[in-house]
């Protein structure tokens, strides 16, 4: 949504009553469409839009209700839509006279347009980002007092958060809060400010911004999920160590987020929000060991995410690991076949699937098979590389469990002194060995 300024949610009953008794200015029309479609009525959203679009206005005011009217349709999907509006919104500026206004209200539809190219030809997005930049830092170097300056920094800033340059977003949004700014042009500063400060790493400040805007943003049913969703984010990445109460916190972030997608009207537009939510929901339960938690958590997240998503062999891998950890090694073995078999997933990816395989063959009994398996997999590694000394510790494991005590051995040793071999690898080879007899009936794990 545009970053105009917003009446609080009290106000729409006042909203209400002027229009209805005929004093409500363009503004106050506009200002009850945005309320209303932020607090997740949209029905009623495009019949005001359309209702102000009716009206007599200046032509300034009018780019200004198009471009919004776009960006509703933009968050509700309709990428079509949202870029015919602001195409309109262009050509009514092509009448007004140059200007800080006309420059700042361009950029935004420029802006619009470049986020519904960006889905399809991400380099065409980019040209139409770059001139809507122009025209924003063009509307912010004017010094004649433009007075919606921190409104244009705020969406250079947006902007730039967009392109994935994070650390200009923060210089810009920086400048917008030394501004005095209420309601909805504070609370998305605040909101941009926690996510660029998150992307960039820096956790602890992220996360008091994000709290922030999360209590500014309680009425609006659209704001609040993606809110959840960076503050659980942040929660989960805020210490190196992952202890359990951090994470818990962030738990409890994951589930408040999807309460929060379940009371918009419009949930169903937003599965990429609903698969980031259960995606990270999923990485903390597995960080918990919680993993039947982490199963249902992945499986809602892939039921959302096409199957040519570059994210969703990784994902199937997760799961695998989820049902390898809970003993149901048959169902993660389909997992991992899956990811075999899909012309999507990347070399490596199909790597881990085969480890995976193979750790299942060896949990189900299948200790030859596993054995042949993980054979297999240890030419697919460097000679330097620490996970082929892993696997080379798993033909061990294999060799002993078949009676093999002196091939067993020889695997073992060779972990013990490759300088490449992980620490545990290697601590786990010299305890092996030191069980390893031909009357022991230990099976290796």
């Amino acid at each position: 949504m545009t970053k105009e300024s917003l009446p609080e949610p009290d106000s729409e009953k006042e909203l209400r009553s002027r229009i209805a008794a005929g004093l409500a200015s363009l503004d106050e029309y506009l200002e009850l469409a945005r309320l209303v479609y932020l607090t997740g009525r949209y029905p009623e959203a495009v019949t005001w839009y359309q209702t102000i679009l009716g009206l007599p206005q200046p032509l300034l005011h009018r780019a200004r209700v198009c471009q919004e009217f776009g960006q509703m349709h933009f968050d509700m999907n309709d990428q079509a839509q949202a870029s015919r509006l602001a195409e309109e919104a262009l050509g009514i500026l092509s009448q007004e006279s140059e200007c800080p206004e006309v420059w700042a209200r361009r950029g935004v539809s420029q802006t619009l347009i470049a986020y519904c190219e960006w889905s399809s030809d991400q380099q065409a997005g980019a040209r139409i980002a770059q001139l809507a930049l122009e025209n924003l830092d063009r509307a912010i170097g004017e010094n004649s007092g433009f007075q919606d300056r921190p409104l244009a920094l705020l969406n250079t800033a947006t902007l730039h958060g967009f392109l994935g340059n994070s650390e200009r977003a923060i210089t810009f949004v920086e400048q917008a809060l030394q501004y005095d700014l209420h309601g909805w042009q504070r609370l998305c500063c605040v909101a941009l400010y926690g996510e660029s400060l998150l992307t960039t790493g820096r956790f602890s400040e992220a996360q008091r911004q994000l709290q922030i805007a999360i209590d500014l943003a309680r009425p609006y049913k659209t704001l609040l999920p993606i809110l959840y969703r960076h503050l659980a984010l942040t929660e989960r990445l805020l210490t190196p160590s992952r202890e359990r109460q951090q994470l818990r916190k962030a738990q409890f972030t994951c589930h408040e987020a999807l309460a929060a997608l379940a009371a918009d009207p419009y949930r169903h537009v937003k599965s990429e929000l609903n698969r980031d939510i259960n995606m990270n929901l999923a990485w903390v339960c597995y960080e918990l060991e919680e993993f039947p938690a982490a199963a249902t958590a992945f499986e809602e997240a892939l039921e959302d995410m096409p199957k040519g998503d570059p994210s969703y062999s990784q994902a199937q891998l997760w799961l695998g690991g989820c049902y390898q950890n809970m003993a149901t090694y048959a169902t993660a073995q389909l997992c991992y076949k899956n990811v075999l078999t899909s012309s999507c997933a990347s070399d490596e990816q199909k790597l881990d699937a085969k480890l995976g395989l193979a750790h299942g063959q060896f949990a189900l009994g299948n200790k030859k098979g596993a054995m042949v398996s993980f054979q297999e997999l240890v030419t697919s590694y460097p000679e330097h590389d620490p996970r082929r000394f892993n696997v080379i510790l798993w033909i061990g494991h294999c060799h002993g469990n078949l009676g093999n005590y002196t091939e067993a051995q020889n695997f073992y040793e060779e972990v013990m002194v490759s300088p490449h071999a992980s620490k545990a690898d290697k601590l786990s080879a010299r305890q092996a060995l030191d069980q390893l007899s031909p009357a022991s009936k230990r099976i290796f794990h």
